[in-house]
């Protein structure tokens, strides 16, 4: 009963941290290329939709999962196809907990050691044909364990797995190495451990049998042996400079999974002295792993039972400590799953629900080219290639998009050349492109914005603006800050600009950011607090939107309203020390000089080289007649800030030496 209540409450958990809105770019041309699939009843071998891939070819590794994805979303639309990702993984995790308790793992050790990889596998739950590949490797690995404990008939079933995997993708390699490193392991391990019960002979050359009928399955595929090398390339150095999945894994940006990784490398040499054989199956994938961040779900497949044996301890001696230390860990995983759920951990990149998720795809910038139809060829972002591709179905061809493996000649090029060169290469009239991709180098003269709202900016050339008489901006709002913006522009025009393209694109949060701060530089505090109110119907997580409204809100004099804004932005932004010490004012205004206490330490220890927070800090601890800790705050401030006067008057008014 309790491993059913496991598995089943982790697979709620699991279904609810992947039913987020599609963020996943590479999802879109997936779904033309199924649609190209069946029209044309043929698969293509050549790309059909970017105009820069110069006839490459581009095998269908993946033509199963394209036809099988747009058929449900076809019949039950994105939510659908949501719902189906979610089913999927929740069903991996059930079936990585039945391998472990298969295996006498403990029902605590398997809930934590599940919601660990929950956490450290969360970032792929993104509609891919990765999926399948998670899913197969779990199920060989499963049959493996069983067939190594004496199961010997599961692995009839393989090649079927294979026939059926390779048709979804190409990771149906990884199927086949894992079933190759444990015949290995098991052949070396036979040699230098006699002793050791393992695999005898015969089972040994079942496992190698199996192992060449399924890789023979393999080839049947489109492009037969040719996969393999396709495979390859995407844990090679393809265009890992513009593809972030494709990137090493490192500490900054992905410190639980580097924990992950090491811990169940430690705990997998304690399990190699039962079994040395996994262990030499999980090295390799620990090392591809630390090369692509993107295999990382692979590992957590791999090491979990590895790290669940370690957890074992022999009959005869006690379990309390293992059982203590996962609960522990399992209720961490959980408060940790829960707040995952939250959009505003992840800036909005998982949005609970259906649809699209507009911050990677350009919905609103495609439909100011179906609008505006420009002339020319379009230049895109990367990331925004899938879902332009979808949406115009080869009607306007692409730059370049997610495939990085026939795009990386074009990658290359746009890299170490200028806008100037790049526009006059590819004759482009118009691009498409996000603020982060803009920042460094925006079209400049050639070019000229005529649409922007929060995920990205359409240009189009100057000369087809000037024939056509299009409506031009002149303040570069989109990729740079308010405060620089501020101080070299029209306070009027900028306004007239920004009201502008709140109605041209009317769900952004951006321009309404940018206009409450031209409303509060012009005393129009209480307008701009309603401007920002109204960006947080769209990004309710945005915790930096409702601190600035709260600015506003106690500059236009609602210290009530200003302090909940502050507090609910606070929650979200924990490290403001701006806005600690803009709660701490407002609370000792409101004469809860405790709340203020609190605040006012809080934004100290952020930012402690301003003497403003001591200040309020001291004056408060007055308030609450702690005149010891008053002093010892203006001493500490005086130390610190030699110049202060107000400090040293403070001081001398406490001490009684002022007149």
């Amino acid at each position: 009963m309790i491993r059913a209540i496991i598995l089943g409450v982790v697979a709620v958990l699991v279904f609810l941290s992947a039913f987020f809105a599609i963020n996943a770019p590479d999802f879109w041309w997936h779904l033309a290329n199924g649609e190209q699939t069946l029209s044309n009843r043929a698969l293509h071998f050549a790309d059909p939709f970017s105009y820069t891939t110069e006839g490459r070819s581009y095998p269908p590794t993946q033509w199963l999962f394209e036809i099988v994805s747009f058929a449900i979303v076809s019949a039950a639309g994105l939510g659908g196809a949501i719902i189906a990702k979610a089913i999927l993984l929740a069903l991996l995790f059930v079936v990585m907990g039945r391998t472990l308790f298969r295996n006498g793992a403990d029902p605590f050790s398997v809930l934590a050691l599940l919601l660990a990889g929950l956490i450290v596998t969360r970032f792929r739950f993104v509609i891919r044909p990765d999926l399948v590949t998670f899913m197969c490797v779990a199920i060989v690995w499963s049959v493996l364990y069983d067939y190594r404990r004496g199961r010997i008939d599961r692995l009839r079933w393989l090649p079927a797995l294979f026939l059926v995997w390779v048709q979804f993708h190409s990771g149906a390699l990884f199927g086949i190495l894992v079933m190759g490193s444990i015949w290995v392991g098991e052949a070396i391990a036979a040699r230098l451990l006699p002793s050791r019960e393992g695999l005898d002979a015969p089972a040994r050359n079942r496992l190698l049998k199996w192992t060449a009928i399924s890789l023979f399955v393999t080839f049947l595929n489109p492009i037969h042996v040719k996969y393999i090398s396709f495979a390859l390339g995407h844990v090679q150095d393809f265009a890992k400079f513009a593809i972030q999945e494709l990137r090493p894994i490192d500490w900054n940006r992905d410190p639980l999974q580097m924990i992950f990784l090491i811990a169940a490398l430690v705990l997998a040499v304690r399990a190699a002295r039962r079994d040395p054989v996994v262990l030499l199956t999980l090295l390799p994938v620990a090392l591809v792993t630390f090369r692509s961040v993107r295999l990382m779900p692979i590992f957590v497949v791999l090491a979990l039972p590895v790290m669940a044996d370690a957890f074992q301890v022999p009959k005869g001696r006690g379990r309390t400590t293992p059982r203590v230390i996962a609960a522990v860990a399992s209720f961490f995983f959980i408060a940790y799953s829960v707040r995952a759920l939250d959009p505003g951990a992840s800036q909005g990149l998982y949005q609970f629900g259906t649809g699209i998720n507009r911050q990677l795809a350009p919905v609103a910038g495609a439909d100011a080219i179906a609008r505006l139809d420009p002339e020319g060829n379009l230049f895109n972002s990367n990331i925004y290639g899938g879902y332009l591709i979808s949406r115009f179905q080869g009607e306007r061809p692409v730059f370049t998009d997610g495939r990085s493996q026939l795009h990386e000649p074009t990658l290359r090029y746009i890299a170490n050349h200028t806008w100037r060169e790049i526009i006059a290469k590819y004759d482009i009239g118009h691009c498409l492109i996000d603020h982060k991709w803009a920042e460094p180098r925006l079209p400049g003269n050639e070019m000229s914005l005529v649409w922007w709202d929060d995920t990205s900016m359409l240009y189009i050339s100057r000369d087809e603006c000037d024939r056509r008489d299009l409506p031009m901006y002149t303040v570069p709002f989109p990729v740079l800050s308010g405060g620089d913006v501020l101080e070299r522009i029209d306070p009027g025009r900028a306004e007239q600009e920004l009201r502008r393209a709140i109605r041209e694109a009317p769900r952004s949060v951006l321009p309404r950011i940018h206009l409450a701060a031209i409303l509060g530089s012009t005393d129009r505090d209480e307008e701009g607090a309603g401007v920002l109110s109204k960006a947080l119907e769209f990004e309710p997580w945005r915790g930096d939107v409702m601190i600035n409204r709260g600015y506003l809100l106690a500059r236009s004099g609602d210290r009530r309203a200003a302090i909940e804004s502050l507090r609910d932005g606070l929650r979200r932004e924990r490290k403001d020390g701006r806005a600690w010490g803009s709660l701490g004012r407002l609370l000792s205004e409101e004469s809860d000089n405790d709340g203020a206490a609190r605040a006012l330490k809080r934004a100290v220890r952020i930012a402690p080289e301003n003497q403003a927070f001591l200040l309020d800090l001291g004056l408060v601890y007055e308030r609450q007649g702690k005149t010891d800790r008053a002093q010892d705050t203006y001493r500490s401030v005086v130390q610190r800030f030699p110049d202060s006067r107000e400090a040293q008057r403070r001081l001398e008014r406490l001490s009684g030496r002022e007149p």
